[in-house]
């Protein structure tokens, strides 16, 4: 691989993983806090979808910063660094379900 392929799967995947382990976090303490009953499950619900959103936005909007600063030749690797990206936000995710 060339230097800029490698720089940019590693920034990828560590992106990746902390985009999931935040996710993990936030869902996991809004949980937590329906199930001690201090806030009602409509609310825990909404935060849910707008904690999601927000996750889903920053999650596009920063692989394709990444990939604007490190562009590829060819049309088919940006699936599979997609895909790679998708591994490690499910990597991190698994990680923060581990660690909580």
């Amino acid at each position: 691989m060339k230097h800029p392929n490698i720089i940019r799967l590693s920034i990828l995947t560590v992106t990746g993983m902390i985009i999931g382990f935040i996710t993990e976090l936030v869902l996991t303490i809004l949980f937590s806090l329906v199930t001690k009953e201090l806030i009602d499950p409509k609310i825990y619900f909404v935060a849910s979808i707008l904690t999601l959103a927000t996750i889903g936005v920053s999650l596009l909007y920063l692989y394709l910063k990444v990939i604007r600063k490190f562009p590829y030749k060819y049309n088919y690797r940006y699936l599979t660094s997609f895909l790679l990206y998708d591994v490690a936000i499910l990597v991190g995710g698994l990680i923060g379900k581990a660690i909580l």
